[in-house]
């Protein structure tokens, strides 16, 4: 399986980013050199891991991983990402409780992998997202 390519750490001034069809196993830690990032997209492909790094990008705004197949719920810690606008096709963990009450300026979220042991904690997040526009959620 090819690597991720190292050589994207020194765009710090890339504010756009997308992957199309790439099998990497992850997305490193070095994503987090991107300061200036704001749009992140998995279009296709099949990352197992995405670095908690991405989750400390204070301007991200759009990160959408729909079609990615398989990557790990995110794990934002206590970085609370006030730009974030669109969060899509995230697989449903704890964050949902702790994280995504927080996100108040989210526009459009997108979850799968939702069961019901996260039912309470979705219902109370969504009561904080006065924002929100479009809420789409699956189990799968």
């Amino acid at each position: 399986m090819p690597e991720f390519p190292t050589e994207i750490k020194s765009l710090i001034h890339l504010r756009y980013l997308e992957f199309f069809g790439h099998n990497w196993k992850e997305v490193p830690s070095l994503i987090g050199h991107l300061r200036n990032l704001q749009t992140f997209i998995v279009d296709g492909g099949c990352f197992e891991k995405i670095s908690d790094s991405l989750w400390t990008i204070g301007n991200l705004r759009h990160v959408d991983l729909s079609m990615s197949r398989g990557a790990d719920p995110p794990n934002m810690g206590n970085d609370v990402l006030k730009n974030l606008q669109t969060l899509q096709g995230v697989k449903a963990g704890s964050w949902i409780g702790n994280t995504l009450p927080k996100l108040t300026n989210l526009c459009e979220l997108s979850i799968f992998g939702v069961f019901n042991d996260h039912a309470d904690a979705l219902s109370s997040s969504l009561q904080n997202l006065g924002r929100l526009a479009f809420f789409f959620t699956r189990r799968t």
